[in-house]
C-alpha cells in the first residue's frame, strides 16, 4: 500500500526518538492533554485517555486548519452533544409535505422483475413469467418492457 501511494517507510530506533519527530509531537500532545485534565489521579490515566483522543482527533490544526477526523473521513464528527439537539433539517420537517412526496412514488423502483417473456399475446404484447416460471396475470405492452440479461 505504501508503494502505492508513494509513501517511503522507514523504520527508526526504539531509544533514539529524534529519528521520528512526528510521533514524539503526537505523544507530546497526547502527553499534555492527559495531564491537564488528571490532576490528582494519575493512577487512572487510561480512563482519560479516549477522552483525550477525541479532543485530538476534533480539534483543528493550526497547520492543516482541519481537524484528523474531517482528513481521515472527509466530513466533520459528530459530537455527543450534538446527537441530542434536533437539526435545523428536524425542526424545518414537515410531516404533510413528506406524505404527499412519498405518494409521488418517487423512491419507488423505476423497474421491477426480472421476468420472462412467457408468450407473445399480439404485436408488441406480452405475457410474462417470474424466472422460476410461474406466470403473472398480466398483459404488458412492450413500451413498458426493458430488456434485461442475465
Amino acid at each position: 500500500m505504501c508503494n502505492r501511494l508513494g509513501i517511503e517507510h522507514r523504520l527508526a530506533p526504539v531509544c533514539y526518538p529524534q529519528t521520528n519527530g512526528q510521533v514524539e509531537v503526537m505523544n507530546r500532545t497526547i502527553f499534555q492533554g492527559i495531564k491537564k485534565n488528571l490532576l490528582d489521579s494519575k493512577a487512572r490515566w487510561y480512563e482519560e485517555f479516549p477522552r483525550m483522543l477525541w479532543s485530538y482527533r476534533t480539534t483543528p490544526s493550526n497547520a492543516t486548519r482541519e481537524t484528523p477526523f474531517s482528513l481521515v473521513f472527509g466530513t466533520e464528527a459528530i459530537l455527543p452533544v450534538e446527537v441530542c439537539l434536533p437539526n435545523i433539517r428536524q425542526i424545518c420537517f414537515d410531516e404533510e409535505k413528506n406524505e404527499e412526496w412519498l405518494k409521488k412514488d418517487k423512491l419507488n423502483p423505476k423497474w421491477e422483475g426480472p421476468y420472462k417473456v412467457g408468450r407473445v399475446i399480439g404485436p408488441g404484447t406480452y405475457e410474462l413469467e417470474e424466472l422460476s416460471g410461474k406466470a403473472i396475470k398480466h398483459t404488458w405492452h412492450e413500451i413498458y418492457l426493458k430488456k434485461y440479461y442475465v
